[in-house]
C-alpha cells in the first residue's frame, strides 16, 4: 500500500496539517506539491517527496486567451503554460511508477479530477466556506471520499446530503494537540506574573497583517493589560509618528530565556531592558511604543504564548483556530477576506457555538476594554466539543481504514484477473 498526499502551496497550514496526520500513518506516503522539500517532515516515519513545478500566475503566458481561465469544471486552467504541463506530466509519471492506492488532496479540484481521470481514488480535503460553485462540486463528485478536519457540528447547514454522506469527519486537532503545557507553566517559562492580564495578537503566514498602530491604540486604552504580538505585523502608519515608531527586528522575548518580568501595570516594562533582547528606554524609537506592548515577530512555536494568554485575537485561518482551540483561549476572530467566504463562515459557526466573538475590525481605543472583558466571559470548556487530544491520530486511522479497504478491492481484483487468465489458458489448451 502506498498513499500520496498532495499539499497546496499557499501558507504553511496545509503542510502542517499533513504532517500532523501523517505522523500517525503506518503506511508509506509521498508528499506531493510545490515546495514540499522545504517543509519539515520530522515525525513522519516512512515518506518520500515529489516536488512539483509551481502553479503560479507568473508562470502563465500573458495571452488574451489566458485572461479568463475558469471553466465549469476548473477554477483555473491556463493555456500554453510549461509549468502547468510539467506538473501534470510529473504527477502522471509518479502514478505510473508508484501505482498508489489513493491520494489525499489538500486542496485542488483540478488535481482531484486529474487523478480520477488517471484512475486513482482521491480523498479530498474539505474546507469551510461556500463551496457550492461548479468547480468545487465537480471536485467533490470526482473524489472517492471527502475528509473534514473538524467534527460534523461545524458543518454548514446548507451543504448537500450527498457531500455529507461521502465526508469523513474527525475531531479538531493541531500540531500542539499532544502538548500538555499549562497556563501557569507557560507563564513561568516566559516569566510573566500569574496576575498579569495578557492579550495575544497572533498572525500566521499566508494571511494579512495586523496594524501595529491599532494594537498600540488599544494598548494605550488598557494600560493594565500586556499586549503581545506574534507573527508579521503591519508597521505602516508608525514611521514618522513620534508616538509609534518601528522596532528593531530583534525579538523582544526569547521563548527559552527569562526575558519578560511583569506584575500589574506598565511600569514593569523598565525591567525588560536586557542587553541583546530589548532596547533601552533611551532608544527613541522603542521609547515611543506604548509601555505595555511587545512585538515578538515570527515564532515557529507559538504554544507557550497561546497558553500564557487570557485572550487571543486572530483571523479565522483553520490551523490558527485549531491551535487556539487546543490552548482553549477566549478568542476574538477577525476573519480575513478569502475566496468563498471561508473565514467569515467559519467564524459565524464558531460564534454560534460560543467559541469566539467575531468582529470585522480590530478593537479601537473606545471598545478595547469592553471587548477584552467580554471575551473573558466565554466558556472555554466548549472547545471540548470540537477538539480531541488524539484528533490527528483519529484522522490518520480513518484515512488508513479507507486505504486498507481499497487495497482489499485491489487484492480481490488481482485474484479475479489471475483466475480468469488461468481459465482462459485452460480453455485454450495452454495448460
Amino acid at each position: 500500500m502506498h498513499l500520496g498526499y498532495y499539499i497546496h502551496l499557499h501558507g504553511k497550514g496545509h503542510a502542517q496539517r499533513a504532517k500532523a496526520i501523517a505522523s500517525h500513518f503506518s503506511i508509506a506516503v509521498t508528499f506531493i506539491g510545490t515546495g514540499v522539500s522545504r517543509s519539515d517532515w520530522t515525525g513522519v516515519s516512512n515518506y518520500q517527496l515529489l516536488d512539483l513545478p509551481p502553479d503560479r500566475v507568473e508562470y502563465v503566458p500573458d495571452l488574451p486567451i489566458n485572461q479568463d481561465c475558469q471553466t465549469y469544471s476548473f477554477h483555473y486552467a491556463p493555456y500554453y503554460s510549461d509549468a502547468y504541463r510539467q506538473r501534470a506530466v510529473a504527477l502522471a509519471n509518479w502514478v505510473e511508477q508508484t501505482k498508489p492506492t489513493a491520494v489525499v488532496v489538500d486542496v485542488s479540484t483540478e488535481i482531484t479530477q486529474y487523478l480520477r481521470w488517471l484512475g486513482v481514488p482521491v480523498i479530498g480535503m474539505r474546507q469551510h466556506g461556500d463551496r457550492s460553485d461548479l468547480p468545487h462540486l465537480c471536485g467533490y463528485d470526482a473524489a472517492y471520499k471527502l475528509f473534514a478536519p473538524y467534527p460534523e457540528i461545524l458543518e454548514l447547514g446548507v451543504v448537500p446530503s450527498w457531500i455529507r454522506d461521502k465526508t469523513i469527519y474527525s475531531p479538531g486537532f493541531s500540531r500542539y494537540s499532544q502538548n500538555k503545557e499549562t497556563k501557569l507553566g507557560a507563564r513561568e517559562k516566559l516569566n510573566i506574573s500569574p496576575q498579569q492580564e495578557v492579550a495575544l495578537v497572533i498572525n500566521g503566514k499566508g494571511g494579512g497583517k495586523y496594524s501595529l498602530a491599532k494594537v498600540a491604540a488599544a494598548a494605550r486604552a488598557t494600560p493594565e493589560w500586556l499586549w503581545l504580538t506574534v507573527g508579521e505585523i503591519d508597521r505602516e502608519g508608525c514611521a514618522g509618528d513620534p508616538r509609534i515608531s518601528p522596532l528593531d527586528s530583534r525579538s523582544l522575548l526569547e521563548t527559552n530565556k527569562t526575558a519578560l518580568s511583569r506584575n500589574r501595570g506598565v511600569d514593569e516594562r523598565k525591567s525588560l531592558e536586557l542587553k541583546g533582547i530589548l532596547h533601552s528606554r533611551h532608544d527613541r524609537d522603542y521609547d515611543s511604543l506604548p509601555s505595555n506592548v511587545s512585538v515578538l515577530g515570527w515564532r515557529e512555536d507559538t504554544y507557550s504564548y497561546l497558553k500564557a494568554a487570557d485572550v487571543a485575537i486572530s483571523s479565522g485561518g483553520h490551523n490558527t483556530v485549531m491551535e487556539i482551540g487546543t490552548a482553549q483561549v477566549p478568542f476574538l476572530c477577525i476573519p480575513e477576506l478569502r475566496p468563498f467566504q471561508e473565514q467569515q463562515i467559519k467564524a459565524r459557526l464558531l460564534e454560534k457555538l460560543g467559541l469566539c466573538f467575531c468582529s470585522e475590525t480590530f478593537p479601537d481605543a473606545n471598545s478595547a476594554r469592553l471587548v477584552l472583558n467580554k471575551l473573558k466571559q466565554l466558556d472555554i470548556t466548549q472547545w471540548g466539543r470540537i477538539m480531541a487530544i488524539d484528533g490527528a491520530a483519529q484522522a490518520a486511522k480513518a484515512i488508513e481504514s479507507e486505504i486498507k479497504l481499497l487495497n482489499s478491492y485491489l487484492a480481490l481484483s488481482s485474484s479475479a484477473i489471475a483466475l480468469s487468465e488461468g481459465v482462459y489458458h485452460m480453455r485454450s489448451g495452454i495448460l
